[in-house]
């Protein structure tokens, strides 16, 4: 009898610690590294959500004439990620260009009513130079199936001392920070900083690298299923900037893990008992 209530203790515990209980969308360790990028190839990264190319850049390629680093790209432990550079102002036009986005539709529809989390990933590109109009590297947006917007963060630019920040769209800044990597280095998909966005059924809440960087935001039109993930890369006048992401799930929120570990373990208790 100890034996079996230690052990649901424990079961309970490790729910409510943990939430690595997510479902997968995409983690593009199917993509092929390094490959031009292409909705196939992305698709292949992803288990649970098929992209769409809304306004790409060049690819592939770091250097002069407007050619981005845009697609999906292997770290030194063999882990694939999406690095999403910009668009340069100063190659694409001599103004600032038309951001690139991809549209990630999920399979399945995810609920705001508070029991699950969204989760990604991400580490921000360092800018080679200093906007002076945005120095926004992009946007992530939840939207309905619709295309309403239910959210808008904001990932900021980073330079050579500082990391980079996260931000709301008609909220205050954050203090919270984001890793960062060189332009035209290789990142550590083990270096980046998780990113969640708890759903909550009116309002939501972000937090970064473990730490709240935003309570009860309520959302920005209608409430309804989140459907579709926008990633926006903006780019600065000069330079290169962007972001990158890896292992984007949904996970359910740790207080309804504890809900269901205590549920079991009051059936198996009283169960025993009987």
């Amino acid at each position: 009898m100890k034996d079996v209530v230690s052990g649901v203790a424990a079961f309970v515990l490790l729910m409510c610690c943990s939430t690595s209980f997510g479902a997968i969308i995409a983690d593009f360790n199917g993509s092929t590294p390094g490959e031009d990028l292409s909705v196939t190839n992305l698709d292949a990264g992803s288990a649970a959500g098929s992209w769409t190319v809304v306004q790409a850049g060049r690819v592939n390629s770091v250097g002069g004439g407007g050619q981005e680093k845009i697609g999906t790209y292997s770290d030194a432990a063999g882990d694939n990620y999406f690095q999403l550079d910009g668009p340069r102002a100063d190659k694409e036009g001599g103004s600032r260009a038309t951001p690139f986005n991809y549209l990630l539709t999920l399979d399945s529809a995810v609920a705001l009513d508070g029991s699950q989390v969204l989760a990604l990933d991400a580490l921000v590109t360092r800018s080679g130079g200093a906007s002076t109009t945005d120095d926004r590297n992009g946007l992530i947006r939840g939207l309905d199936a619709s295309g309403d917007v239910l959210f808008e963060l904001v990932i900021d630019g980073a330079d050579a001392s500082t990391r980079g920040t996260i931000g709301l769209v008609g909220q205050a800044a954050s203090s919270e920070v984001i890793s960062f990597f060189v332009a035209g280095s290789t990142p550590a998909t083990t270096d980046m900083t998780t990113i969640e966005i708890a759903l909550g059924a009116s309002t939501f809440d972000v937090v970064v690298g473990g730490n709240t960087a935003y309570s009860g935001i309520a959302y920005t039109d209608s409430v309804t299923d989140l459907s579709e993930i926008q990633f926006t890369a903006s780019g600065p006048d000069a330079g290169y900037a962007g972001y990158t992401i890896d292992n984007v799930e949904v996970v359910p929120e740790p207080a309804s893990l504890c809900l269901v570990g205590m549920g079991v373990a009051i059936a198996l208790f009283r169960r025993r008992r009987m």
